[in-house]
């Protein structure tokens, strides 16, 4: 029989061969007698499974068909052939107990070849564990112990159960493979994947790996539970508020799940789960429904301004970093907003390698007051540093014929893009896509591909693409393994000729934006879009003949069609604008109020925008949006790109806010006093 340790030490010699005991006794914190002992018993187990020919066995000695065929025997151990330590024998009573309710002592004990006396001991620890879970154990006679708690305990205790062993692992695989199939029984995974898949495509985003296990391992839950007539009423005060988009995709998919299992997902379940989409990590995200949250666009704009003022220099026309910071701020904030509590605890420990920028960062989010609560955010600096490392590392230009790599990274967004940036800042290589490892087996572009470069293991993945494996923060070892793989440093020089020609190519008169499209084609990587012309400055303020103040409207609806007006009449927008903003603000108004009876209507931009500005209505007397929401200032926006418009929307938004502005709201208020307000402000 082997120990884990000893499986572990048959894995690193089937690797590499000439290990010494010094190197073991190292890298698995044991003495060398120790590492002596595991080698003999080790020698002694293959050899009674003829798999060496004598204990005293090497294995650079053993050729290549008798290490698959070592690597298939310890794949294929049973519980029962292991030796198994006191913790791992704790693991499986607590597993075994938590994902099918009951527990018998006698039969654990059995299986695992102990005495009952030492599970009861296990159990009895296990206990003081159970209480704080908020779970109870009572014993029923003959059955053995049965798990009793609160349906959403219980659910919530089997969905961390199910994310600890569902990780492919050789630990997970032999001590759990077993309990997994029992707990899942004829649960077909395809149609929870048809239903992720639904999801993604809906939301025009792709899950990180954690995200895409941590949901389906939730739903899991719900069916297996719900299948059971096991009911979860249990709601949160505000989850009877909670109005999301994500909410109303998953309402509107829902019937793939029922269809395919034959069981019902109810309300709660959705809402649990639209939790878990709003703080989840994405690979790609395009169009979730808190891009809409202009309050929250507002205040990650701020925080880049003040960024840049602490750093001296001006980052604040950079769409990715702005686009990044959104993707992995606004689910913090939604919490915040809906009192949810959240714990994503980052482990990546980026201070010392960028003390500055890490300096930076933590003054600009204290100065910035983007959580004004109680609640910490220490754990979130390393990753917002992160975004702004990215930003400021962003732009060195590739030589010609780079390798085609696809990365595959099981983190968040701002984690994978700052791989994928270091990548092509440093190397000769063009990353083609940035995938999660769920999404490998589906990839559709591989005859694109020439590598793959991995931050997480791909040895149980069957691809027919060469690929070599890197840490998240490259190290210098990283380095030298990629360029050892032929993917090699950049010269970090542009070809003159090459800029020239592209210059002489688009010097007609008129032709400035072709010239700019074409050095964003050609040098994209080297190029940060910094370009804002003092016209679009100057048409970004607000006109006086853009405010208006009417008595009153029948609808949210005619007022955002008299707000919008203007930038429709001076040519700003066109007409269809007004429909496509009344269309996301019936979708997404939930995400477009930034404080009492203020609400910033807009829509992405389109074909249908030819400029950036602003307009403002005024309601003397407002209307009701939802029956918890109502509207008396509007103020509407277009914008060419999505981020144009923020430096002054930041600042319309500390005006409306100001006690100046709610001192003539109450008064006998009219368009030159609230242009004049605005204009010594902006």
């Amino acid at each position: 029989m082997l120990t884990f340790r000893e499986i572990n030490i048959i894995r690193e010699l089937l690797k590499n061969p000439v290990r010494t005991i010094d190197s073991l006794s190292k890298q698995f914190n044991i003495s060398k007698r120790t590492v002596r002992y595991d080698m003999d018993n080790i020698g002694d187990v293959l050899y009674e499974n003829g798999l060496l020919s004598s204990t005293f066995d090497l294995f650079d000695q053993v050729d290549k068909s008798n290490k698959e065929k070592i690597k298939e025997f310890i794949e294929n151990l049973k519980i029962n052939e292991l030796i198994l330590q006191q913790n791992e024998r704790y693991l499986i009573l607590k597993y075994s107990y938590i994902l099918l309710g009951k527990l018998n002592l006698t039969h654990l004990s059995r299986e695992l070849l102990v005495s009952r006396v030492t599970i009861k001991n296990d159990y009895n620890q296990f206990l003081k564990e159970l209480k704080q879970l908020k779970l109870e154990s009572k014993l029923k006679h003959k059955d053995g112990f049965i798990l009793i708690g609160k349906e959403k305990d219980i659910r919530d205790a089997q969905w961390k159960v199910l994310n600890s062993i569902s990780k492919e692992t050789m630990h997970n695989k032999l001590l759990f493979s077993k309990l997994l199939d029992q707990y899942m029984g004829d649960l077909n995974l395809k149609g929870i994947n048809q239903f992720l898949s639904a999801m993604q495509k809906k939301l025009s985003c792709v899950f990180s790996d954690k995200t895409y296990k941590d949901i389906r391992n939730y739903l899991i839950v719900v069916l297996q539970r719900n299948k059971k007539g096991e009911v979860n009423n249990f709601f949160y005060k505000s989850d009877t508020h909670l109005r999301t988009y994500e909410l109303e995709v998953l309402k509107s998919e829902k019937g793939i799940l029922e269809e395919f299992y034959g069981v019902r997902v109810k309300e709660i379940d959705l809402i649990e789960i639209s939790k878990m989409l709003i703080n989840g990590k994405y690979i790609k995200l395009t169009d979730i429904s808190y891009n809409y949250w202009i309050e929250m666009d507002s205040l990650v704009f701020k925080l880049i301004r003040i960024f840049s003022e602490y750093h001296g220099v001006d980052l604040t026309k950079d769409k990715e970093l702005f686009e990044g910071l959104s993707n992995h701020l606004k689910p913090i904030l939604f919490n915040i907003k809906n009192n949810i509590e959240s714990n994503q605890p980052i482990s990546y420990d980026v201070k010392s390698e960028y003390p500055d920028v890490y300096e930076c960062t933590l003054n600009s989010l204290k100065e910035s007051g983007l959580l004004p609560t109680k609640r910490k955010i220490d754990e979130e600096v390393s990753l917002i540093t992160i975004h702004f490392a990215a930003a400021l590392h962003r732009g060195v230009l590739l030589e010609k014929k780079p390798k085609n790599i696809l990365l595959v990274c099981s983190q968040g967004i701002g984690v994978s893009k700052f791989l994928e940036q270091r990548l092509e800042r440093e190397f000769n290589v063009k990353v083609v896509d940035t995938i999660p490892l769920h999404y490998l087996s589906d990839y559709p572009q591989k005859h694109l591909v020439d590598m793959i470069i991995t931050a997480v293991d791909l040895e149980e993945v069957m691809t027919n693409l060469s690929f070599i494996k890197v840490n998240t923060i490259l190290t210098e070892e990283d380095l030298l393994n990629l360029e050892k793989v032929g993917i090699m440093k950049t010269t970090k020089k542009i070809e003159l000729s090459q800029l020239v020609n592209t210059i002489y190519s688009n010097v007609e008169v008129g032709n400035n934006k072709e010239l700019v499209k074409a050095l964003k084609d050609n040098f994209g990587s080297f190029i940060l879009d910094d370009l804002i012309s003092a016209d679009n400055e100057k048409e970004a303020k607000v006109p006086k003949s853009h405010i208006q103040i009417v008595e009153s409207v029948d609808s949210w609806k005619e007022a955002i069609v008299i707000a919008t007006r203007p930038l429709v009449d001076n040519s700003y927008v066109a007409e269809s604008y007004i429909e496509n903003v009344t269309e996301s603000f019936e979708k997404y108004g939930y995400y477009m109020f930034i404080g009492d009876e203020v609400a910033i209507p807009h829509a992405r931009s389109d074909k249908d925008v030819f400029k950036t500005g602003f307009s403002i209505l005024i309601l003397k007397n407002k209307v009701q949006y939802s029956e918890d929401s109502a509207i008396k200032v509007l103020i509407c926006f277009a914008s060419m790109d999505n981020l144009e418009h923020l430096d002054t929307l930041v600042n319309l938004i500390e005006v409306v806010k100001s006690d100046e502005f709610k001192q003539i709201l109450n008064q006998n208020i009219t368009e030159e006093a609230v242009f004049q307000l605005i204009s010594s402000n902006i």
